[in-house]
């Protein structure tokens, strides 16, 4: 895609989705741009949070494992630490403030701790996000818009 693009490319993903934009961001620093929706890194807090996930841990019950040990397995193996190899001026996050999949705190550390990239929350919750999505787009447009015009 970058040899073919005259455009920035990057990357966007809602919830979990979101979380592999937020991880792409940290990892691949040929990216224009990342835009996670209503997701954050915290996989301990992830499994621990999110309903949806809930056959996950039932699987990992099955082996041992807690929601605590999955978290502190992504901190040894350095998760915690990653930052992101794109400039802060080139993320843009996405949040609801009533989300209980990905818990809000859980979204404002990753944002402190990633230099306080422009940030848009939204009054409502993760499955309540959706209706918001033509205000989302049409940020994230206009976020791409001027990242090619600088």
């Amino acid at each position: 895609m970058l040899d073919e693009s005259p455009g920035p490319v990057g990357v966007a993903g809602l919830s979990l989705g979101g979380a592999f934009a937020a991880t792409l961001a940290c990892l691949e620093p040929r990216f224009d741009f990342s835009a996670p929706l209503v997701a954050h890194m915290d996989m301990g807090a992830l499994l621990r949070d999110a309903p949806v996930l809930g056959g996950m841990r039932k699987d990992l019950r099955r082996f041992g494992w807690t929601p605590q040990d999955f978290g502190a397995f992504f901190t040894r193996i350095g998760w915690d630490e990653l930052m992101p190899v794109i400039p802060t001026e080139r993320i843009l996050l996405f949040a609801a403030e009533k989300d209980r999949f990905f818990d809000p705190d859980d979204l404002r550390a990753m944002w402190s701790q990633w230099g306080e990239p422009e940030i848009h929350w939204y009054p409502t919750s993760h499955m309540g996000f959706v209706p918001h999505m033509p205000s989302v787009i049409g940020h994230l447009h206009r976020f791409i818009d001027g990242l090619t015009r600088s």
